[in-house]
């Protein structure tokens, strides 16, 4: 059974144990320059990875007889991978963030799992990792300020999704898709939670079997933490993917009143106005509902069936919606009272939105469903 072991890299690698023994010339001077951004070149960087490499062998050499010492001392991705242990079938993914640290300790993890002479250790995570970047995947600036949030939400987020959409999508025959939230940014790990859980929901909807997680190893602990995703299935037919797909701009679109259920994929533009764009839970769920990645043929028919009866309901709503509609027009033409034009022009704005939603939303895919029968 192979997996995809999603690796998030912090910079614990450049803080560790074994790089704080005997540290290269300049170590403390180079870390400020790491947080300021500022890349290495190519003679120091090899001058880093040697010293790692030199430093990290003895350790897990001695991994038999000090059973905590090699951990405590490896960064924290070696040590979490240890517990996973890859083999030839796995594909280990090293996602870093958009900054020169996180380059840097992905690319020096990434050499130390390779390591011929650390392969021979007992218990090492010998294997060949990949390196990918997470666009505006960052928090702070070169000047050690916290950057604006929202390009951390909107962009790094959204670049941090497609990445992972990606993956999945490439996953050829893999079984299981582990996210190892050890390193890195801790407020990545709700999103990866949200994604392992849609993702396998997704699966399991389309009639394939995948089977996702979160792992995480707690300092030196002696055993991983595993939380599986729950096996449940999503309405994907219940999300309002035409309102996602507007909301996508900068700008947010305008919606009077949101439904409970779909308030958590968008959040206000600003708190002044009544706008909304996609949030980070939309972001992902705005992934997997593109036009054209669900195929409804796939759907089983008892589901199919389910689906059908609840957009039959859907579509007498919307009957109803529209005659209320019309109806509030025209007592609109009727009325002299402006407290009551007010009134009407609320309700009908409201009514109005409601129909706008429910004929994107519903009304198109109750009419594919129902010409599968």
């Amino acid at each position: 059974m192979s997996r995809i072991i999603i690796t998030h890299v912090g910079t614990s690698t450049i803080r560790s144990g074994a790089m704080e023994q005997s540290p290269p010339a300049d170590y403390q001077w180079r870390q400020e320059q790491l947080r300021a951004d500022r890349r290495f070149d190519d003679s120091t960087k090899k001058a880093w990875r040697d010293h790692l490499l030199k430093v990290l062998l003895p350790f897990w050499k001695n991994a038999v007889t000090d059973q905590t010492n090699h951990l405590d001392k490896s960064p924290a991705e070696i040590a979490s991978l240890s517990f996973l242990m890859p083999i030839a079938a796995d594909r280990v993914i090293l996602l870093h963030s958009d900054t020169a640290d996180g380059e840097l300790c992905a690319a020096l993890l990434r050499d130390a799992l390779a390591d011929p002479a650390l392969a021979s250790t007992k218990g090492f995570p010998h294997c060949a990792a990949e390196i990918m970047p997470v666009p505006h995947l960052r928090i702070a600036d070169g000047t050690y300020r916290v950057s604006q949030p929202n390009d951390f939400v909107r962009n790094g987020l959204a670049s941090y999704v497609e990445v992972i959409w990606n993956i999945f999508n490439n996953r050829n025959d893999a079984q299981q898709l582990i996210f190892n939230i050890t390193g890195g940014y801790k407020g990545m790990i709700p999103i990866a939670r949200d994604l392992a859980g849609l993702l396998g929901s997704y699966t399991r909807t389309m009639g394939q079997g995948l089977h996702t997680e979160l792992c995480y190893l707690y300092e030196n602990s002696a055993a991983l933490i595993s939380y599986t995703s729950l096996p449940i299935l999503l309405d994907w037919g219940a999300i309002p993917d035409t309102l996602l797909e507007r909301a996508g701009d900068s700008n947010g679109i305008e919606i009077g009143t949101l439904a409970a259920t779909h308030v958590p994929l968008f959040e206000r533009v600003s708190k002044s106005n009544l706008r909304w764009q996609r949030s980070p839970l939309g972001e992902v769920v705005w992934s997997l509902c593109q036009p054209g990645r669900v195929d409804y043929r796939k759907i089983s028919a008892p589901e199919r069936e389910r689906l059908q009866e609840f957009y039959i309901e859907q579509k007498k709503s919307h009957t109803n919606l529209v005659e209320d509609f019309m109806e509030l027009q025209h007592a609109m033409t009727t009325s002299i009272e402006p407290l009551h034009i007010k009134r009407f022009e609320r309700q009908a704005k409201d009514i109005f939105e409601k129909i706008t939603a429910m004929e994107a939303d519903y009304l198109v895919r109750l009419e594919h469903l129902l010409a599968m029968k």
